[in-house]
């Protein structure tokens, strides 16, 4: 914990100008430039930026609110921890692995909405009502041919009825180009010639309007419940385009809450601050905000684990006859390879850019010619740990994952477009410091989100078999 008290020293520095002035979010701003704010997210990756003014904004927030319902307790809440408290935020946000695997969304309260982007059909089209869904963020692209085309496909013109032989109706869209109609009945096509007339196997007489899209077709025996579909393209001058509805969708979240306690007496802090010269409160702060990010992670890791819907893939780790276990190992590209295209295949969106993998895993990856290491004089960490680069591929190790087992996904840069939604609201609460007469100072902890599974075809799986050592 004597790092975690200086880097927070450290850290709070540049915070001691800020303690007097309106800290927060003003009209016009961006939240990553608002006062304060700025300060602390300077040099923090995007992602964990916006997440870190979003959480002191919200907490900035919570603390007016408290300072409404009662002043008196408000400022003793509050006093040291405004002191502290944002740049433990920030720390705490830097160190957590969640937000670099996963969309995040920050709530607006306890209960508040998260949102997706999905696109549905502008107008009805052939076969396809209007407001089909055309990509849905929670199932991915539907194979519903173009819609910014002329041409429609497959429109129902009619279902035959015994005794009926004469057909007559509108076509859904017009006008219509002429020498363009194909109409399938039964195993036989029917066409327009060019001037109005439809002829084919089957038919005494066709026409069709070119301009209004009605027909008339008498055919020459009925077939009872058969289905008559035509195809056609339609003169888009002057008419309105068929296309897409871009539609933003939200849901509503509910935060749940993980609380902790740290307790320490009058003389361990004494003792600590004259040997020492470290804080008891803030190291103690500094170890449950570490446990608080290490048991959010281990959540959404853990759902991510298990939703994971795109398939999975196995490596065998056994190098064939004639073949060094040094050239075999190069082979495990293959599976990243395969569960890849699986997960592309399984949302026609996206391609995996991320690797969470237990210790076997990590093992073979981290000796591959092409791995880049990062961290490398890192030697202590909570849980998860960023390893370094595999091509296009972020690659982590989780120490408490099945060793055999390789967790793949996507991250995008936009928030609306994702598998998995971390949504917090408070990233860390703290009780106000109270001392009883035993002499035992106690604080309470606590962090608040919400999370959101959108589209498990983003995540896959690789396990690997026939390792030759065990962890």
């Amino acid at each position: 914990m004597q790092n975690f008290s200086q880097a927070l020293k450290e850290r709070s520095k540049k915070d001691d100008l800020l303690i007097n002035t309106e800290m927060g979010l003003k009209k016009g701003d961006k939240l990553t430039e608002a006062k304060g704010w700025k300060e602390l997210v300077t040099g923090l990756p995007q992602e964990k930026a916006v997440l870190v003014a979003n959480m002191c904004e919200n907490y900035k927030t919570f603390v007016n609110e408290m300072r409404e319902i009662d002043e008196t307790s408000a400022s003793v809440q509050v006093g040291n921890f405004e002191k502290f408290g944002f740049p433990i935020i920030s720390m705490t946000a830097e160190n957590m692995i969640t937000p670099e695997l996963v969309s995040t969304q920050s709530l607006q309260g306890p209960s508040s909405n998260i949102f997706y982007m999905d696109f549905v059909t502008s107008k009805a089209r052939g076969n396809v009502a209007k407001g089909t869904s055309v990509w849905d963020a929670r199932q991915g692209h539907q194979i519903l041919g173009t819609h910014g085309g002329d041409n429609v496909p497959n429109e129902q013109m009619f279902v035959e009825a015994s005794g009926t032989t004469t057909y007559v109706g509108n076509l859904s869209r017009g006008p219509v180009r002429p020498g363009t109609v194909q109409i399938t009945r039964g195993g036989a096509t029917l066409s327009d010639d060019g001037n109005g007339a439809i002829t084919g196997s089957g038919v005494s007489s066709g026409t069709i309007n070119y301009l209004t899209g009605e027909y008339n077709i008498e055919v020459a025996s009925e077939v009872n419940s058969q289905v008559v579909d035509i195809s056609y393209a339609v003169n888009l001058e002057g008419q309105e385009r068929m296309g897409l509805d871009f539609q933003i969708t939200s849901t509503q979240l509910h935060a749940q809450e993980l609380s902790l306690s740290g307790k320490w007496t009058i003389e361990a802090a004494q003792a600590l601050k004259a040997l020492h010269g470290q804080n008891a409160e803030a190291s103690l702060t500094g170890a449950i905000s570490n446990e608080l990010t290490f048991e959010i992670d281990r959540i959404i890791l853990g759902d991510l684990a298990r939703i994971a819907g795109a398939g999975e893939v196995t490596w065998d780790a056994t190098a064939p006859n004639n073949i060094s276990y040094t050239e075999h190992k190069l082979t495990i590209l293959d599976a990243i390879s395969e569960i890849s295209l699986k997960i592309q295949k399984a949302t026609n969106r996206v391609r995996p850019n991320w690797i969470v993998g237990g210790l076997q895993f990590c093992a073979i990856v981290e000796n591959l010619p092409m791995f880049i290491a990062e961290n490398a004089n890192k030697a202590e960490t909570d849980g998860v740990m960023k390893l370094g680069k595999l091509n296009r591929y972020s690659i982590y190790c989780d120490p408490h994952m099945a060793e055999d087992e390789a967790l793949v996904g996507y991250r995008g840069d936009d928030w609306m477009r994702t598998g998995y939604v971390y949504a917090p609201w408070l990233l860390l609460y703290t009780t106000p410091t109270t001392i009883l007469d035993d002499m035992v100072a106690r604080k309470g902890f606590m962090t608040s989100f919400g999370n959101k599974v959108v589209n498990n075809k983003y995540y896959g799986k690789i396990r690997i078999s026939n390792f030759s050592a065990s962890f």
